[in-house]
């Protein structure tokens, strides 16, 4: 596996079927985080060895060009790389036919890049799996823990290291069901632990910067509870999942409640508050929930 960022980086253009050319002294290929039909994004190496990228079209953000690859902006630094298991070409790792499963496709990152820390399925609403997401935990050189996150998904009949760009699922689809409330957290580990203690929740893949790619419509007409991780990210989300879901026929009836002790400015969420409030207590933590998503503020805006 090669440690030069660019290489990480056009191996994993070239995953998605992607056709990665030379341009002067760089490369061009479509962009990944928007339907480009022309190559618009320009790729270049900096002075100090990173990786550059340049939508010259879609105006992406590098934060999502990267995060439509399942990589991270450090995966682009000379200095951290790779420390994201990158998207590779699974076309050549397979022979061009890709995986004929998802947990093909998993061993064989497995293999590449040792044991994961954990692993979320998404599924269709009959609960048919289209993908799953594969989560690794690192610390860097400093110490600071990192998440690193990796899809697997259904493309025809076979699997690919690689994952659609627009409309995809909301996490556990198939459970959520077609009345009733339904939080909206940001990360598939916090819409786990709110399935554990017998809420109904749900998520976008790929975190903060990627609402937009999911396919919101199972929501339409329906109560949603924003729960924010306590940092301008998490509140950045809420909102535009909020606007997201204002904008469905008919329109989602929203409001965005604050979880109490968490704390301001950190990545504190569901977990902390689970943790430090309740003590793991489900029962208690359940009727709490209820009680807040009840008393959220139905004032302009929407935030409790």
């Amino acid at each position: 596996m090669s440690t030069d960022p660019v290489k990480c980086l056009l191996d994993a253009l070239e995953a998605r079927g992607g056709t990665v050319k030379r341009d002067g002294a760089g490369w061009v290929a479509c962009c990944p985080a928007h339907d480009d039909a022309r190559p618009s994004l320009a790729i270049g190496r900096g002075k100090s060895g990173d990786a550059l990228v340049h939508c010259r079209s879609g105006g992406c953000s590098a934060q999502h060009i990267v995060a439509a690859l399942g990589m991270t902006l450090l995966d682009l630094k000379a200095d951290a790389a790779p420390v994201h298991p990158p998207t590779i070409p699974t076309q050549r790792a397979a022979e061009g036919r890709g995986f004929a499963t998802a947990n093909a496709a998993a061993q064989w990152l497995k293999r590449k890049h040792g044991a994961w820390s954990r692993t979320h399925t998404y599924t269709n609403a009959a609960g048919e799996p289209l993908g799953i997401i594969i989560r690794w935990d690192t610390t860097d050189a400093d110490g600071k823990a990192r998440k690193h996150f990796v899809p697997v998904w259904r493309f025809g009949s076979s699997w690919r290291i690689a994952c659609v760009s627009v409309q995809r699922p909301l996490y556990a689809l198939s459970e959520l069901g077609s009345s009733g409330r339904v939080f909206v957290v940001e990360g598939e580990k916090c819409a786990d632990i709110l399935h554990d203690i017998g809420v109904c929740a749900t998520t976008s893949s790929f975190g903060a910067r990627s609402a937009h790619r999911s396919c919101w419509r199972p929501l339409a007409g329906r109560e949603v509870v924003l729960l924010p991780d306590a940092d301008i990210g998490g509140m950045e989300y809420a909102r535009e999942v909020k606007a997201l879901l204002e904008a469905l026929e008919p329109p989602a009836r929203v409001r965005i409640a604050r979880l109490p002790g968490l704390r301001d400015g950190t990545k504190d969420d569901v977990q902390q508050w689970l943790e430090n409030r309740h003590r793991g207590d489900a029962d208690a933590a359940f009727a709490e929930l209820q009680d807040i998503a009840d008393a959220a503020c139905w004032r302009e805006g929407g935030d409790a």
